[in-house]
């Protein structure tokens, strides 16, 4: 093999890595302007005891004692606590935790739309295309701008982090269903129970995640190769 052609090798299974990071960096930079925003709406009644944090203990107090949803949501909660010392001073480090999450969750799109795109296309080109396609809607699309920049939206945002977490983990695990089917069994429970379990610590919508799963295995992963 030339070195032209190592070199033309290594481009190609580089490429993805780079325009993701491209995509990735391109978010970040959009989201900027957002970082010079303020606390608003829910903000003040959800994450007002952040000011009355001195210890381990008012910490612990604060995220089991919340009131957002009927789970109190402590998980999303306890994503508040790095962030205390700036509570009604100065909101940016919360919104660039929240950029932080949007962009995450950018990434775990892309994963689980090339792990579904595999299912049902062939060509590699094509798996790419989609999942680059899907990540860029779900990055730029306007609709999910308040969710990342309203400050205590990022219940939301992290329940989303935790469903797409599990989704990836089935998908993965699935993927051994043919050569290790009780390991992939357990796998895929595990994978369901704990992200539903985090996720519905985030909001409560969590808890649709095997819903989720429910309407993919009965769809998509019902009929491999279908669009190929």
């Amino acid at each position: 093999m030339t070195s032209q052609s190592i070199d033309r090798v290594s481009w190609l299974s580089l490429w993805p890595a780079v325009a993701l990071i491209a995509l990735l960096a391109a978010g970040w930079f959009i989201y900027q302007p957002a970082l010079t925003g303020t606390f608003l709406l829910d903000d003040h009644s959800n994450l007002a005891g952040l000011q009355s944090i001195t210890d381990a203990r008012s910490a612990l107090y604060f995220v089991l004692t919340g009131d957002a949803g009927p789970l109190g949501r402590p998980l999303a909660l306890a994503s508040f606590l790095p962030q205390a010392s700036a509570w009604g001073l100065d909101a940016t480090p919360f919104i660039r935790v929240n950029i932080l999450i949007h962009l995450l969750n950018g990434l775990l799109v892309f994963l689980f739309s090339r792990q579904l795109a595999r299912v049902v296309l062939r060509d590699q080109g094509d798996i790419l295309l989609l999942a680059f396609a899907t990540t860029a809607v779900w990055l730029f699309m306007p609709l999910l701008a308040s969710s990342s920049l309203l400050i205590v939206q990022r219940m939301t945002t992290l329940c989303a982090t935790f469903i797409l977490l599990g989704l990836n983990a089935y998908m993965t695990a699935r993927e051994r269903i043919d050569t290790s089917p009780n390991a992939a069994l357990v796998a895929m429970s595990l994978a369901l129970v704990i992200a539903t379990l985090l996720a519905t610590l985030s909001k409560e919508n969590g808890a649709l995640l095997p819903v989720f799963v429910l309407v993919l295995e009965a769809t998509i992963l019902r009929h491999p190769q279908s669009l190929s």
